[in-house]
């Protein structure tokens, strides 16, 4: 794929993302811009990766953990206790609404991995009361096993 087509691709979900961590729209943008900045610098290296998009992923990730803000009326404050790939996959999956499969296409994961990372987060969500608000304002649901731990 060459820099345009992935740019069209995955500009607005860059942006979507950019906004559920990021307060200000214009700020949101601007990150995003300068994370495409920052893939279009590395592209013929990306293409030469493993994946391209877990590379170009990783970088949005910097720029907006960068500029990002977590209070708690924040949907993507699931940052502030999960790893990162696991409270990316909640943001880009149950808040923003995206498919399995496609979460993990943007991510550059599998299928697979993207499953497994949301029941960690789940497991882990359940565990932290603070965040449940927050998990219902992603639509997250969360069953208690018999052990009072959440289930997948």
């Amino acid at each position: 794929m060459d820099y345009r087509a992935f740019y069209e691709n995955y500009h607005e979900l860059y942006l979507l993302y950019a906004q559920a961590r990021i307060p200000w729209s214009t700020a949101a943008a601007d990150v995003v811009s300068a994370a495409f900045d920052d893939i279009a610098f590395v592209w013929t290296t990306a293409l030469s990766s493993p994946s391209a998009a877990a590379l170009a992923w990783g970088l949005l990730r910097q720029r907006v953990a960068g500029s990002a803000l977590c209070p708690s009326c924040r949907p993507a404050c699931a940052h502030c206790v999960l790893r990162p790939a696991m409270a990316d996959a909640v943001v880009l999956h149950t808040y923003i609404g995206i498919s399995l499969s496609e979460t993990a296409t943007v991510m550059g994961l599998n299928r697979g991995d993207i499953g497994a990372l949301l029941c960690g987060a789940r497991r882990r969500l359940v565990d932290s009361r603070r965040l449940v608000r927050a998990m219902s304002h992603m639509g997250l649901q969360v069953e208690e096993g018999a052990d009072g731990r959440g289930s997948c």
